[in-house]
């Protein structure tokens, strides 16, 4: 029977150039999907003077390079820490071309923000000047902001569509009103409905919080629906160390609610919200710590703290692993099934990403429980290392995608697997919808049929499938060995000049008993390779112990011959040299070592002498 067909998505990284090769300023995921047949979310990549969108749909040249990314090399930009081999040869980067540049007339964009139906963008761009554009038609709607301004380096949308905020290196947030801005021209700093001053250095990232509002609150703008239920809280992180929390609807001319410090330049800003911490391994609909309203976490220097913006109360604190600034972080959420009871438990990660080319992976699990000095707990869990400084991150909100970006320019994008439930109902849902001709009979088609037939879960029970796994292709000394050649399967092992193999082989005809027969008989052109084996590996402390024994039966076999041949002569002596000088470098060691026994004793003897004496006295 033929293998399952399964549409799941399989893990899968690819790296590419960004359009114009500049630094990734920022990386975004919309919010919706991105089309009808869109199987992943919009991703906008800031660079130089444009933002880049790559769609989500299955024909889109981001997706089709995902789905063959198999074929590509394997070793990418992206590595483990632990892995020490840095072939730059063996990097694939491939030509992704966005579905769509959004231009920002030649001045370089620092930021972008999806507003939450996924149809408008807002950029910051370095002019000042912050541009409304349709994320399809890519046409200027409105322009906020001046050439006056200095550089804008966040913006964000409020709840409901209708307004922007922006900060920037001016140190001022600002809240500008949808409908008064003027399309295709510049409007006025004037025509801000709200400025909030109090920064005194570059404002580098804000967010905006929605919070229910309590009783008696009044509604200032006088929405209508569901807004009338929700306060805006602005949340703005600055280069002057401070983290200031505003309410924007206030009446009151100080709209400052609260301040922290976080001791350094902050550089990014990460909102939990309550629906965050729901579900997780160490959660619980008991547990009275689970926050009812959105936590901040700040990352500035090499350390992320925890905050409740509402209170100012600072929550935790981790000094990171990170050896340089920490650029960008986000949060992901990993879905896995437990075994009793078949539920879903969700484990929540903080990632970050910094300068020094590392992206750091925290558990949020048990930030519940407290450490003894009340504060948050943060656990790190792994570590992967990237050739360039890191940027940007970006998590898709279904949580399959993650993007990096670099300051040369170089996007990265590793793609998971599906949760098991989602890839369950996607893979019925295909099959029921394929409803193919039955195939001539005689053909391959007719022959296959059947084979990729998805198993409904309400027949699992009754039907059996069997997967024919491949055998394992033996290599050719394995085959030699297997007909007891052992002379040629040496020989065959050492003509791949693999020392592994080798070593292999020569363990494996000990074993038989059949080392003396592979060795023996041999002439001055069979016997030159095996002798230059050991001559150079004999040395080395992995091949030592095997190859010793190797040595002395070479030169109890072919000692009656000694004299009649220079090359063989020569090869002796050069082993003989090459173990004089290593017994030579083991006495001296080994010297080394005794004298650094002796002065240790008689330190610890010393120390003994005076611990006695204050005990006597």
């Amino acid at each position: 029977v033929g293998k399952q067909k399964s549409v799941a998505l399989r893990p899968k990284k690819i790296q590419f150039n960004s359009p114009s090769n500049a630094i990734i300023s920022q990386i975004v995921f919309c919010g919706s999907k991105s089309g009808s047949n869109a199987t992943h979310h919009q991703i906008a990549v800031v660079s130089g003077p444009r933002v880049s969108l790559y769609s989500g749909t299955a024909s889109s040249s981001l997706s089709l390079n995902l789905a063959n990314s198999n074929k590509k090399k394997k070793n990418l930009l992206l590595e483990d820490e632990d892995d020490d081999d840095d072939d730059d040869d063996d990097e694939v980067v491939v030509n992704v071309k966005p579905d769509r540049n959004v231009r920002t007339g030649g001045s370089p964009a620092h930021c972008v923000s999806y507003r939450d139906d996924g149809r408008l963008v807002a950029i910051g761009t370095d002019d000042g000047c912050i541009k409304v554009c349709d994320a399809t038609s890519r046409a200027t709607i409105r322009t906020f902001g001046g050439s006056g301004n200095l550089a804008v380096r966040a913006v964000s949308w409020c709840r409901g569509g209708k307004k922007i905020v922006s900060a920037g290196d001016d140190g001022v947030v600002r809240v500008w009103d949808l409908s008064a801005g003027i399309g295709g021209g510049v409007d006025s700093d004037k025509r801000a409905m709200v400025h909030l001053s109090g920064h005194g250095d570059a404002v580098r990232s804000c967010v905006v919080l929605s919070v229910k509002r309590e009783e008696g609150d009044d509604d200032d703008d006088g929405d209508s629906g569901d807004n009338k239920k929700w306060k805006e809280v602005v949340v703005s992180g600055s280069y002057d160390h401070t983290i200031r929390v505003w309410d924007i609807e206030s009446k009151e001319t100080e709209k400052c609610l609260s301040i922290m410090n976080h001791g350094v330049p902050v550089e990014a800003l990460l909102v939990l919200p309550p629906s965050f911490f729901k579900n997780t391994a160490s959660s619980s609909s008991k547990n009275k710590n689970i926050p009812t309203t959105p936590l901040i976490v700040s990352a500035g220097g090499t350390i992320l703290k925890i905050w409740n913006p509402l209170t100012g109360k600072c929550l935790g604190e981790l000094q990171t692993k990170h050896s340089k600034t920490i650029t960008s972080c986000t949060s992901a959420t990993i879905s896995k099934e437990v075994e009793d009871g078949g539920k879903t438990v969700q484990y929540k990660r903080i990632i970050t990403g910094g300068l020094d080319g590392l992206i750091r992976v925290y558990s949020a699990d048990q930030i519940f429980t407290s450490s003894s000095s009340g504060e948050k707990i943060l656990h790190f869990l792994h570590g992967v290392k990237v050739q360039h400084p890191i940027t940007a991150l970006g998590m898709s909100p279904d949580q399959t995608r993650f993007v990096v970006g670099t300051s040369t320019g170089i996007v990265l994008v590793r793609q998971r697997s599906l949760p098991p439930s989602t890839t369950t109902t996607t893979t019925t849902t295909l099959a029921n919808k394929k409803r193919k001709r039955e195939p001539k009979p005689g053909t391959y088609a007719y022959f296959y049929r059947g084979a990729d037939t998805s198993v409904v879960e309400e027949e699992a029970e009754d039907t059996f499938m069997v997967f024919q796994e491949k055998k394992k292709k033996l290599n050719q000394y394995d085959k030699m060995l297997k007909r007891f050649e052992y002379g040629k399967a040496l020989d065959e092992a050492l003509e791949r000049r693999d020392p592994y193999a080798v070593a292999a082989v020569l363990e494996e005809l000990g074993k038989r008993k059949g080392l003396i027969i592979a060795l023996s008989n041999r002439d001055e052109e069979t016997l030159e390779p095996i002798l230059s084996f050991t001559m150079r590996y004999i040395v080395k402390p992995r091949y030592t112990s095997l190859l010793v024994g190797v040595a002395n039966l070479l030169c109890d076999i072919y000692r009656p011959i000694m004299g009649q041949s220079e090359t063989i002569d020569e090869l002796f002596e050069k082993l003989r040299r090459s173990v004089a000088l290593e017994c030579k470098a083991q006495k001296a060691l080994l010297k080394i070592v005794g004298q650094i026994d002796a002065i240790a004793w008689g330190f610890e003897t010393q120390r003994m002498e005076r611990a006695l004496e204050k005990l006597e006295g």
